[in-house]
């Protein structure tokens, strides 16, 4: 078992807790943004402030994959989502047959899921907090991550993180879930990384490779070795 970190409580931080928390692991997810989800739907529409999320009040969808992963690993969240009002759609159920060819054995898993965004994180946190092994703690910022010995030069060993408020919380591994205006790149060159590395965005991702031998550096005997390209979810 691990101890883990999440930076970020949005669907996907969230989403990731409680798939680690399910392979036995404890994970925190720390949230800048103080107010707690409301407790029902509507109100999370009329009233959720969620400064840290872009696009609050509008819908959004969540595409097929999602809709796979959650429906097989996490059938508690669509439960919940489907009882807040979330609608199941497929495209392919409204194109002409002489477009698609008329609906075939399996096209059900392009069903996809809609709901405001709102009240999709509302259900998600709900079905989070719910969860045994998860800890969601709000109106928790993160300055800066917190670095142990280096297995090379420039190749920094993650050990936790730091708060605004100057408190220390330990992990084996942390995860930036923060959304792609993430502190990352910024908390890596202060905690002294490798500067040899490329950031590319593309779309909601931000992907860093670098010349570091992470696999080294970052190994852990409760996760196992970290690979060279690190991700910052959405």
């Amino acid at each position: 078992m691990a101890t883990v970190m999440i930076v970020g409580s949005g669907v996907v931080g969230m989403g990731l807790a409680m798939l680690l928390a399910a392979e036995g692991h404890e994970v925190t997810c720390v949230e800048r943004d103080a107010e707690p989800p409301p407790g029902d739907a509507e109100a999370a529409w009329e009233h959720w402030d969620r400064r840290g999320v872009n696009q609050f009040r509008l819908l959004h969808t969540f595409l097929a994959r999602y809709h796979q992963v959650v429906t097989r690993e996490l059938p508690q969240v669509v439960a919940r989502l489907e009882a807040d009002g979330a609608l199941q759609d497929n495209i392919l159920r409204g194109v002409p047959d002489f477009i698609t060819g008329g609906w075939r054995d399996g096209d059900e898993r392009f069903d996809v899921i809609t709901g405001r965004r709102a009240m999709v994180e509302r259900s998600v946190a709900a079905a989070a907090e719910n969860t045994p092994g998860v800890t969601i703690r709000r109106g928790v910022a993160v300055a800066g991550l917190l670095a142990g010995s280096s297995a090379a030069p420039g190749a920094i060993h993650v050990t936790g993180v730091r708060t605004d408020a100057g408190e220390e919380l330990l992990a084996d591994l942390v995860i930036d879930a923060s959304g792609r205006r993430s502190a990352l790149p910024a908390w890596l060159a202060a905690a002294g990384s490798r500067s040899s590395r490329r950031w590319r965005t593309a779309g909601s991702f931000t992907t860093v490779a670098t010349s570091a031998p992470l696999t080294a550096a970052c190994r852990s005997p409760s996760v196992g070795p970290c690979k060279s390209t690190a991700r910052s979810a959405p």
